[in-house]
């Protein structure tokens, strides 16, 4: 009769493989923050420029008004630059100022990263569209969701922050590029990370049977041609 201490030894490796894949998890896919820009015109071969010119405030966590990114603060440094639209519903976007940084203070630690802003696009009703990579980041504060934060961006994951204005300028890119923003706008925000793809318990747990009998099944035929 085949032993189950002989068995032991898989269903432990089995448990631990579980056990790393539920911490694997991901928990944080998205925050949403508000802050200000300010859009200054262009004029011919001079392009237009975009900053972000106060500290945004992190308003919900997965589309809920909950979570440890609530109420902090942060923000986007650097200056961005696009050309004449001509006629065209989006542009590309360049920094003289780059490589930029997105920041979150947690009251004790930075959370940074460099970001590139690459591309803006003329929205119906008013509004501005544009989109920000992140490129690298650091952190060594205590917060759960920046800790998983960096580590997804340091593993590539593809992290983007996506932008509209709230204020209602800039009707189409031609104009926005030619009397710019007015002043301050507001604008709001959604970082938004790439799923990650995790195995679910059930398929996981299904595999660790089959393994488990597939040992079992070999242990048996070994015992049997030793008899």
């Amino acid at each position: 009769m085949l032993s189950l201490c002989r068995i032991a030894p898989c269903a432990a490796a089995l448990a631990t493989l579980l056990a790393a894949n539920a911490a694997s998890a991901v928990t944080i896919n998205s925050f949403q923050f508000v802050g200000a820009l300010v859009v200054d015109a262009g004029a011919g071969p001079t392009p237009a420029n975009i900053s972000f010119v106060t500290d945004f405030s992190i308003l919900s966590q997965n589309g809920a008004p909950a979570g440890d990114l609530i109420t902090l603060n942060g923000s986007i440094s650097g200056d961005y630059e696009f050309a004449d639209p001509a006629g065209a519903t989006s542009v590309l976007l360049t920094s003289p100022t780059a490589p930029n940084t997105f920041t979150i203070d947690d009251g004790a630690d930075l959370f940074t990263a460099d970001v590139n802003l690459i591309e803006l696009q003329g929205g119906a009703g008013g509004s501005i569209f544009g989109s920000i990579d992140f490129s690298s980041s650091s952190y060594a504060g205590g917060n759960a969701s920046l800790l998983e934060l960096n580590s997804l961006v340091q593993s590539g994951t593809n992290v983007t922050v996506t932008f509209q204005t709230l204020g209602g300028f800039g009707i189409d890119l031609d104009d926005l590029f030619q009397n710019g923003s007015g002043g301050v706008a507001t604008y709001s925000a959604a970082v938004n990370l790439a799923s990650v793809s995790v195995p679910e318990p059930a398929p996981l747990a299904m595999l660790g049977i089959g393994l488990l009998c597939s040992a079992a099944f070999a242990l048996r035929r070994s015992a049997d041609r030793a008899v």
